[in-house]
């Protein structure tokens, strides 16, 4: 169950980030949205981390991980910026 949170935690803290810093106003920057996708992604990390690997290992998978769930929502906030705020690029 832990692991499965672990997977969805990280769109849901980002998509409620997104429906947040979008509806009442745009004050947020792209600064910001790319500091959303990297602290929603850190929960991910969790399984990673508790691989019986070295540390080294888990470090390096961490980080790739990081790198593929940041290119991933960077693509679905377009998709999601598009879709529920018709703000298409």
């Amino acid at each position: 169950m832990w692991t499965l949170l672990s997977f969805v935690a990280p769109l849901a803290l980002f998509s409620g980030y997104l429906m947040l810093s979008r509806w009442p106003a745009r004050v947020f920057t792209e600064t910001s949205d790319f500091a959303a996708m990297f602290l929603s992604a850190i929960p991910g990390c969790w399984p990673i981390m508790r691989l019986p690997f070295p540390i080294l290992a888990k470090l390096a998978l961490c980080v790739g991980y990081l790198a593929i769930v940041g290119v991933v929502f960077f693509f679905y906030a377009l998709f999601f910026v598009c879709a529920v705020f018709r703000d298409c690029l």
